[in-house]
């Protein structure tokens, strides 16, 4: 009987802390544009993976709206980028015309962000159809 006990109580230590470090990794994998300050965004640039064409998006609500729809989703980390192929490239820049991040959508569930895949893992999707509005509209 004082075995079971033991051995129960290891196993809630080990599951404990593997769902510590299971939840560190997910606040750190889903950083992805949650410390871009929209304030301090002076335009997106929206490059199309189909065509090459690109479009500057510098109405306020405009990036408003593409940075929350892709903060509004939880993110998993995957396996590093071992392909090419995209559907569209997003840039935040600044006032100094500096890059304040990219990042990379594989279609609206799965962005690669600093050297690897991000897949979308909760019940909304990035907003495709917005993006491909911005190259009909300007």
């Amino acid at each position: 009987m004082r075995k079971h006990i033991v051995f129960l109580m290891l196993l809630a230590c080990v599951l404990g802390l593997s769902a510590c470090g299971q939840q560190q990794i997910n606040e750190e994998e889903n950083v992805l544009l949650r410390n871009v300050n929209i304030d301090d965004v002076e335009k997106v640039t929206i490059k199309s993976g189909g065509t090459g064409e690109s479009v500057d998006i510098t109405e306020p609500e405009d990036i408003e709206y593409i940075t929350n729809n892709i903060n509004s989703l939880e993110y998993s980390k995957g396996e590093k980028v071992n392909g090419d192929g995209w559907s569209y490239m997003l840039r935040w820049y600044n006032s100094d015309g500096e890059i304040i991040k990219e990042i990379t959508l594989l279609g609206s569930d799965t962005i690669i962000f600093d050297g690897y895949y991000y897949r979308n893992i909760s019940d909304g999707a990035i907003d495709i159809s917005f993006l491909e509005k911005q190259f009909t509209n300007n």
